[in-house]
């Protein structure tokens, strides 16, 4: 069991990084933001939305596995708000669909689901008897959460991935992908920075003010709140989940990648304002930030 924990975090966490059941749109309490056209592709109008893959997995009576994942979808529209078949989609947007969409198949396609569910019948075969995820009825389960945030030129992802596999506790992953619809590719935070190493700079600095600042409020030195090398890893801020929504710019830390798995995810607000010193022209225009 412990073997199929690390395979599956192994396995989620690459796709993080390179950053089954019918597909339905998730239901939402608010009107969509109207569309609106990309400056390079007037005509077609882009519109990122969720879309609810979930399920589960039985022998028998007994529940092997449950999965539920918000996917990221990027459709095209007409400027009469119909959405565009591939057949009339110019080339750049039909690439970018294409790029975007395909970086999330692992959940929409329900890879996940069945790589999870072979390893829960293998373990339910050989310990049925004996562990209590087994005893107890309960079953792996699996989830993928995901919040956007879209302009009329950028798309902004976070994803958290959650998963319980009989361990001692559940295990969670953040991932952030940034999309710019108008060269139709995933771009890294420094692309949207006047000077990409003075941002990557300033934000550590800010980050490890931060930290320095929580765990003086906890009343403990940084390097016992958070790991030893914590100045470090937030060097390396970008490495890690940035997502941006309209008040900003957030870097998360999962369990265990900057502190102990105790001390639970760490967030990372970066406001507008601070943003504001070191984005470009095009940066703040991308984030619909300009004003």
């Amino acid at each position: 069991m412990m073997k199929r924990s690390i395979a599956l975090l192994s396995g989620c966490l690459m796709l993080l990084l390179t950053a089954c059941g019918a597909s339905t749109p998730i239901p939402s309490g608010a009107e969509p933001a109207p569309l609106s056209p990309s400056p390079k592709d007037q005509g077609v109008r882009y519109q990122a939305e969720l879309e609810e893959v979930s399920g589960e997995s039985r022998e028998g009576d007994i529940l092997l596995l449950s999965y539920r994942y918000e996917v990221p979808v990027l459709r095209a529209y007409g400027e009469d708000g119909a959405e565009l078949p591939e057949a009339e989609l110019p080339e750049r947007a039909k690439s970018a669909l294409t790029t975007f969409n395909e970086n999330f198949s692992y959940w929409r396609d329900g890879q996940d689901a069945q790589e999870v569910e072979s390893w829960a019948r293998e373990d339910y075969a050989s310990m049925k008897d004996i562990l209590p995820i087994w005893t107890e009825g309960r079953g792996y389960s699996t989830e993928f959460t995901s919040e956007l945030y879209e302009t009329e030129g950028f798309v902004s992802v976070r994803g958290m991935y959650y998963s319980f596999t009989g361990g001692a506790h559940p295990n969670t992953m953040y991932a952030a992908w940034n999309f710019d619809l108008e060269s139709g590719s995933f771009v890294e935070p420094g692309f949207l920075a006047a000077d990409a190493q003075a941002f990557q700079d300033a934000v550590a600095e800010e980050i490890i003010r931060q930290a320095d600042a929580a765990a003086e409020t906890e009343g403990v030195e940084p390097g016992q709140y958070y790991w030893e090398e914590y100045r470090d890893i937030a060097a390396k801020w970008a490495d890690y989940a940035v997502n941006f929504d309209g008040e900003g710019m957030t870097v998360t830390f999962a369990p265990y990648e900057i502190a102990c798995y105790a001390a639970g995810t760490q967030e990372f607000r970066l406001d507008r304002d601070f943003l504001g010193q070191y984005l470009s022209a095009e940066g703040l225009r991308l984030l619909g930030y300009e004003e």
